[in-house]
């Protein structure tokens, strides 16, 4: 097709520099975003479909209508959703940097075709985020990545200011305060400010920090504690009388600073509670912020923030954490629960109990002994940097994985080589394997031979070493030993089975002393390490199994590799009776299942091909339901374990499957329901949901990537679309906010409690530090050490699962699946909920997406067709 030079590049120029939508210009030209996208007769989904249209097609626009375009291709005339179009108006871009490599993707993995320099032009095809598509001089396609380059700008154009709210006014307090581009002391100094300097915020609050308005239209960022407001917000100290009793496993815990009560919520002294249970508490001053670490549990809780983070996933606050005479004050259940703590209240003694183990933790630390080293977000020297330490700089060791550490560096957590730091303060002493002796060589061998190269099985080993890797497939885990000459080793199995050692002669580890770990599924007695120990020319490779799991041991003399495999296999197979009679059988495993189903005559066959038995039993009698019995067996030579369920009083059946593939729902649906007991009293027949819109008022939720759009907003919207599309289908509908008031994470819950409902779900954007973080999650939590939440594990995964995949299919991002995180507003509710994160606020392309009707339309459908998926599976009579 034969593209027509534009009019006008006005409108493309403004997406691009300040990624506001606006209408565009007739006859330009557009490349389809979505995989397959309907056409249809006219510009809404209540037209005919005339036909289909695949991703990246170039195609003309002819016409607008609102949030659609009039696309015309060779064969085919008719209108697409806006969002599913990425308009190209044949606009420049200028190499703004020495050296860029052009390559044949959009990321650093894909392969570099040529290097430009600066003031280099090319034409721009497609703004994909943080990489842009561009056409060569030989008119071949290739990518560079964004932030080096700059968009040509057409001459006697000038980009328009958009409208931004002031929420406030905050004054300087300190003498002379940086102004930033961003909210972070790494970002650039933009500007300068004085004390007494009064500034308009327009959003808040971001990791501690406020993005403001200059009187020239700047929106640069300021450090949270160096202002203060006009109108101060209102704290006050909790009364002599009413200071609350704290006891930590039955002692009574005392405080340099007392309690102080923010909007109803009281905060108490982070760090003596922490370090009370144990944990290892720091304090970064450049960016305010604390971060605790026990065992594998990192807390990370920015001042002025209402998102923490436990584990890298966010816990949400009703209040922010603050400095109050020198000492950080943060929510009392917060504090109580970061490190698995059991926290409860007397309301009438006015105590706080909180019982959990208060083992002390030992920390590792390393120094830095390289003069300048990257600090990077994944263990490979591939991964991208984001921040440098230097010469004796010394971090705490939060993991280690294939010869890296993770350590915490300012509230952020980052990978270094261990080959350029120095190891102190080690008391954890490592398990030896088998009689085997534990290393006591001196300082690790400097070299830049990894251990595992990100389960690189294809990397190169040298002669003497031995090369391992972990990594999951869809058959399973495996664990691969390499060598150059293809050593046999010895394999010695222990304690029954759930302890395997590897002897090889003749090879060592790169450094001589390396551990390396990988996990099965989430549960804590899941964990399998994988421990390598060298001493002399020996290298030991053990696994410690906590429990006994198929595992099978195999030699490609080939490729010199020794490998063990745990294949997938069953977990549990659990049943329930639901309370409109329907019976629910719940088969887990550790890895993906495949499942064909066959039914003969009363027999349900359901085939797990390439899925061991595991720790199933053989055969399982079930209550309440037609289907008496269930007989489990295993085949072998292939693998195969089949399930045979008894239908013969079951009028129909349904199969579901989690997003993540290693959960199978069988749904029985029996022709004489027998209600549960439980169930068998007088209820309303109308089923209640409640809808939870995230954040609001005083508390924005994520700040979009542009500054202009908030959670609040955009969660507010779409569920008062989903409430409406759920009350057409006779649903009764409980709001926890119908218009931006602020209402606490624990009243949410409470509402829903007191309500009785018979769901809860929360509808949120997510937010990500990375701008190339993209896609959509659904949340439940419902684990094992909680008896009352895993008591619905099945319904709270199904509802999940059920809403991500209705989402998911309507809007067409990223399936980031299902997952299990620790929100107050699951944690708190006694009916199975989940928490929806539609797309991220924070991804530029994202981020427009959100702004439109169009999107959260289509996006409260998938959302309320999820619900009521599940509701005439688990809930109708």
């Amino acid at each position: 097709m034969q593209i027509k030079k534009l009019i006008t590049l006005t409108t493309l120029t403004i997406f691009i520099l300040t990624t506001i939508l606006t209408p565009i210009a007739l006859a330009q030209t557009g490349i389809i975003t979505g995989s397959i996208v309907n056409v249809r007769e006219g510009p809404g989904t209540n037209y005919d479909t005339v036909g289909s249209i695949q991703k990246d097609t170039e195609t003309t626009v002819i016409d607008t209508s609102d949030d659609w375009y009039k696309i015309q291709t060779d064969n085919l005339t008719g209108w697409v959703a806006e969002w599913l179009v990425n308009i190209n108006e044949k606009l420049k871009i200028e190499v703004d940097r020495d050296l860029v490599n052009i390559r044949t993707g959009p990321d650093t993995t894909y392969s570099s075709l040529d290097q430009a320099t600066k003031g280099d032009t090319y034409t721009l095809i497609q703004d994909q985020g943080d990489w842009l598509k561009i056409r060569l001089t030989d008119g071949s396609e290739a990518y560079i990545f964004a932030d080096l380059v700059k968009i040509i700008k057409p001459e006697n154009q000038e980009p328009q200011e958009k409208d931004i709210e002031i929420l406030r006014k905050i004054e300087v307090t300190a003498s002379s305060v940086n102004l930033r581009s961003g909210p972070d002391t790494s970002y650039d100094k933009v500007d300068e400010v004085s004390r007494g300097t009064i500034l308009n915020v327009i959003s808040e609050p971001k990791d501690g920090w406020y993005q403001v308005k200059l009187e020239n239209g700047d929106t640069p960022y300021i450090a949270g504690w160096l202002v203060k407001t006009i109108q101060e917000e209102t704290s006050t100290p909790v009364p002599a009388d009413k200071i609350p009793t704290v006891l930590i496993n039955g002692e009574i815990k005392t405080f340099e600073v007392d309690p102080i009560i923010e909007n109803g919520r009281t905060l108490v002294p982070l760090r003596a509670i922490f370090e009370a249970m144990g944990a290892v508490v720091e304090w970064d001053n450049d960016t305010r912020t604390v971060t605790a670490v026990k065992n594998n549990t990192v807390v990370v809780l920015p001042i002025g923030s209402t998102e923490p983070t436990v584990n890298d996933e966010k816990w949400e606050l009703d209040v922010p954490a603050k400095i109050v005479q020198d000492r950080t004050l943060a929510p009392l259940r917060f504090v109580g629960e970061a490190f698995g703590g059991e926290v409860d209240w007397d309301n009438d003694t006015r105590t706080v109990t909180i019982d959990g183990d208060t083992t002390k933790h030992n920390p590792k630390y390393v120094n830095v002994n390289g003069d300048e080293v990257e600090l990077r977000t994944s263990p490979s020297s591939d991964s991208e940097s984001i921040a440098t330490a230097r010469s004796g700089d010394r971090m705490i060791v939060v993991d280690e994985r294939d010869g890296w550490y993770q350590v915490s560096r300012g509230g952020r957590l980052a990978w270094v080589e261990g080959w350029v730091t120095e190891v102190e303060g080690d008391d954890e002493k490592e398990a030896e394997p088998v009689e085997t002796p534990v290393d006591d060589s001196d300082k690790p061998i400097s070299d830049k031979e990894s251990l595992n190269l990100s389960g690189d099985e294809s990397a190169p080993v040298s002669d003497g070493k031995i090369n391992i890797s972990t990594r999951l497939t869809s058959d399973g885990y495996r664990l691969v030993m390499k060598t150059a000459s293809g050593i046999t080793p010895d394999i010695v199995e222990r304690d029954n089975g759930k302890k395997i050692v590897f002897t090889f002669e003749g090879v060592k580890t790169r450094d001589g002393r390396v551990e390396t770990s990988f996990y099965l599924g989430s549960g804590r007695d899941e964990r399998i390490p994988i421990n390598a120990i060298t001493r002399d020319d020996t290298t030991w490779v053990t696994v410690d199994m906590p429990k006994v799991y198929d595992y099978e041991i195999s030699e490609e003399k080939n490729s010199n590799k020794q490998v063990f495999t745990i294949p997938s296999q069953i977990k549990t197979i659990r049943e329930m009776t639901l309370r409109n009679g329907n019976h629910v059988l719940a088969i887990n495993s550790i890895s993906e299942m495949k499942y064909e189903e066959k039914k003969d005559g009363d027999k349900l066959y359901l085939d797990l091909p390439g899925t061991y038995k595991g720790a199933a039993d053989s055969n399982y009698r079930l209550s309440g339901a037609g289907a008496s019995n269930i007989d489990v067996n295993q085949s072998t030579d292939p693998v195969n374990t089949e399930l045979k369920i008894n239908l013969k009083d079951i009028k129909d059946y349904q199969i579901t499957q989690s997003s993540n593939k290693d959960a199978i729902n069988v749904i029985l649906f029996p022709k004489d329901p027998v209600i549960p007991p439980s169930q068998s009293e007088p209820q309303d027949e109308k089923i209640s949901v409640v809808i939870d819109p995230g954040h609001g008022g005083s508390d924005p939720g994520a700040i979009g990537y542009s500054g202009s759009l908030t959670e609040k907003e955009v969660a507010l919207d779409i569920s008062l679309m989903v409430e409406e599309i759920l009350k057409e289908e006779g649903i009764d509908i409980i709001m926890t906010r119908t218009d931006d008031t602020y209402v606490g994470l624990y009243e949410r819950a409470e509402m829903a409690n007191d309500e009785e409902a018979d769901l809860f779900v929360s509808i949120h954007a997510d937010a990500h530090p990375m701008s190339d973080r993209h896609g959509t999650t659904t949340f439940y939590y419902a684990p094992e050490d909680r008896s009352s939440l895993y008591e619905q594990e099945i319904e709270r995964s199904l509802l999940a699962d059920l809403i991500q995949e209705e989402l998911v299919e309507q809007i067409r991002r990223m399936d980031r699946g299902t997952r299990q995180a620790n929100f107050a507003v699951l944690r708190e509710t006694e009916m199975p909920s989940a928490l929806v994160e539609v797309a991220f606020m924070t991804n530029p392309t994202e981020e427009e997406l959100l702004k439109k009707d169009s999107f959260r339309q289509i996006s409260a459908e998938g959302i309320a067709n999820g619900i009521l998926k599940y509701i005439d599976l688990m809930l109708d009579k």
